[in-house]
């Protein structure tokens, strides 16, 4: 149960793009209670943006037993920019240096690092909320999860720091087929939502929620969910007030909540500031389908938001795969028949002698010159090497 573990907060921060281990090898892997120990260092070229950019990463993984912790970082010098400080001018962001850390025990489990992908119950609130496409403003976040037999809670921070995100959910199972919640939400807004499931079959699910965001609006949603043998498929009808957007925290909401719409022409303009015009509510719907197994694992959803563009988050991953690991992630929409949002992909070879390659892909954000978000493409090669046990 839990957060991921340490391969799996590695591979998880590829999602992200924000692991500044980038090329910093795997987290070593602890077999009982003895210590384990890896460094690792890469060099790179590539990209950023239109001009050339070369990278250097550094970092140590040490594992014992349930716990891993590494650290490391990067440094980034693009041509005619030198290297570049927004990367590393915070606090939150000189957190960064302890690039994860994860305990899993049989009751409690927390993840410490970059977040991807991070959803409380169905997501009528939280939905997918990943950090990391900011460049200038990376963050270390932490999730943590708890077993208390009838009761699961699970909690989320984006920011150590300077949290602009806390979000804290608790589950009651009276009964084997039927669970209910709660979650409270501190962001650009507050808010508290209900929730139900109901299992009359091993197979399938029916979902209730019943959300309200403080001075934005409210909403009820009503699904279904299929499963079998790690497949599943998602379908959720939505109902929302004059300003409720579902899925307020969604893939995109670190950039959304201070610019919505991104490269809409809306610079200055966040969510918040949207949902009080009143361009949202109305009837929506959400779909998702994923296959989750040992040596795969996707998923791909489509979610109506009304007032705004129809949302598409896609996410890939191969954690075994011979020699090689690679993870992809992307998240947009459609506008007037261009593609906005973000992406990243990475794939990771294991050469001999305890050498490895990586290669990187994202497009994310970057402040511009008018103090608005900036596209930028970003693509990299580095070659490293592994010391250690």
């Amino acid at each position: 149960m839990g957060p991921p573990d340490a391969d799996e907060m590695r591979l998880g921060s590829l999602l992200a793009v924000v692991v500044v281990a980038g090329a910093a090898g795997a987290p070593a892997s602890a077999r009982g209670d003895e210590t384990h120990a890896e460094l690792a260092g890469a060099l790179g070229v590539g990209a950023f943006g239109a001009r050339p950019q070369s990278t250097f990463d550094l970092g140590v993984d040490l594992a014992r037993g349930e716990l891993a912790v590494g650290l490391g970082a990067r440094l980034r010098l693009v041509a005619g920019e030198g290297a570049r400080e927004e990367e590393w001018d915070e606090p939150s962001e000189l957190v960064r240096i302890l690039r994860h850390a994860s305990y899993r025990g049989e009751r409690v489990a927390v993840a410490v690092g970059p977040l991807a992908g991070v959803t409380l119950g169905h997501g009528a609130v939280v939905a997918g909320h990943t950090t990391g496409l900011h460049l200038d403003h990376g963050r270390s976040g932490a999730h943590l999860k708890a077993d208390l037999g009838p009761v699961r809670a699970e909690g989320v921070v984006d920011d150590l720091v300077a949290p602009a995100l806390v979000a804290v959910r608790a589950a009651w199972t009276p009964r084997s087929s039927l669970s209910v919640g709660v979650l409270a939400l501190a962001a650009d807004v507050a808010g508290v939502a209900l929730d139900a499931e109901w299992h009359p079959r091993a197979w399938g699910a029916l979902t209730f929620d019943a959300v309200l965001l403080d001075g934005v609006g409210s909403g009820l949603h009503f699904g279904g969910v299929l499963a079998h043998r790690g497949a599943t498929l998602a379908l959720e009808g939505r109902a929302g007030s004059d300003g409720y957007l579902p899925g307020w925290i969604s893939p995109l909401w670190e950039l959304e909540r201070v610019e919505f719409g991104l490269e809409q022409g809306m610079a200055g303009v966040g969510q918040r500031d949207a949902a009080g015009a009143g361009r949202f509510g109305g009837l929506s719907a959400r779909a998702q389908a994923a296959v989750t197994g040992t040596r795969l694992e996707a998923a791909l959803a489509w979610e109506g938001r009304p007032g705004a563009p129809d949302l598409f988050t896609a996410r890939l991953a191969l954690p075994a795969w011979h020699d090689a690991q690679a993870a992809a992630w992307a998240s947009g929409f459609v506008e007037r028949g261009e593609l906005v949002g973000a992406f990243a992909a990475e794939l990771r070879v294991r050469l001999p002698s305890r050498l490895f390659v990586v290669a990187e892909l994202g497009r994310l954000y970057r402040a511009g010159m008018d103090a608005s978000l900036a596209p930028v493409v970003t693509a990299g090669v580095a070659v490293g090497a592994v010391l250690g046990e």
